[in-house]
């Protein structure tokens, strides 16, 4: 039996109306997914369907929190998310999806397991750059991490300028930006 059978949305069935879905989407359910980027989560999902004669629209609902992994330090992350989007499925000869809103399904299948949708709708409410705020990360690979960090640039003269200047002395706003990132 497969581990996700149960987010199997049995929409050739359904009648034309509304219908209310819930999930909890719990460590187990990230575990099965396996995917790359949530490590855990606490999640709660609800789905409303409203299934007319020619498609069938999902608005998917989702809160809690998911644990990933601080970029800075490499420790556990939890963040918390809060999402709202809408998915539209219609029937076809084959499953494809037209776009990042719209999804073919057989419809000699009829069947649509909505598990991998709700795992892509957690991860794409992370952050990009996610870590802990200032001072949390763990202070052990901190301290390794800016060892290996280079901090000052000494141009020709010797002296302890911190950034990288061009022939006639004017700071390249490149390593302008750097200087604030390690300054940081």
């Amino acid at each position: 039996m497969d581990k996700l059978s149960q987010y199997q949305l049995q929409l050739k069935t359904l009648s034309v109306g509304n219908h209310h879905y819930e999930f909890d989407l719990d460590n187990q359910f990230f575990i099965d997914v396996d995917g790359p980027e949530i490590n855990a989560g606490e999640v709660k999902a609800e789905i409303e369907v409203n299934k007319t004669s020619l498609n069938i629209e999902l608005n998917i609902t989702l809160k809690g929190r998911v644990e990933t992994t601080c970029d800075r330090c490499l420790d556990a992350l939890w963040v918390d998310i809060d999402v709202e989007e809408s998915l539209y499925i219609k029937f076809g000869k084959s499953y494809s999806e037209e776009s990042d809103d719209l999804i073919i399904i057989p419809e000699d299948e009829g069947v649509f397991n909505i598990a991998w949708t709700l795992y892509e709708f957690c991860a794409l409410a992370i952050p990009i750059c996610h870590s802990h705020p200032d001072g949390e990360c763990n202070a052990e690979m901190m301290n390794i991490l800016n060892q290996h960090s280079v901090r000052e640039i000494d141009d020709e003269d010797g002296s302890d300028d911190d950034i990288k200047t061009t022939e006639n002395h004017e700071v390249d706003p490149r390593w302008a930006a750097l200087k604030d990132i390690f300054n940081n």
